[in-house]
């Protein structure tokens, strides 16, 4: 934000701040999940909402070969997930999915 004092006593605001650019870049998509770890994190939600993310992992497991698969639920929707969650997903997964189910 930037600041002008005028010459009438007033100060103008500017709210308009810097954009600064990065580049982020996607991982490339991974092209069979056989072999692969497979996270699932529900990002949390309404009572019952994570049935559905449940049936999603069940049927990754009914028709994919995976070398493993870990579910982890948000405490809450509103929240970011625990460090620890973040972590254990990126260490141990090559694939994870977020989303909330409603």
């Amino acid at each position: 934000m930037t600041t002008t004092q005028s010459g009438t006593g007033f100060t103008v605001l500017d709210p308009v701040g810097e954009v600064k650019q990065s580049s982020l870049r996607l991982n490339p998509r991974v092209a069979d999940l056989n072999g692969k770890v497979v996270g699932v994190l529900h990002n949390g939600g309404a009572r019952g909402s994570g049935e559905q993310l449940q049936r999603l992992a069940q049927l990754f497991k009914q028709e994919y070969k995976l070398a493993d698969l870990i579910y982890r639920v948000k405490p809450n929707l509103s929240k970011m997930a625990p460090k620890e969650t973040f972590d254990e997903l990126v260490e141990k997964c090559d694939v994870v999915v977020v989303g909330t189910a409603l």
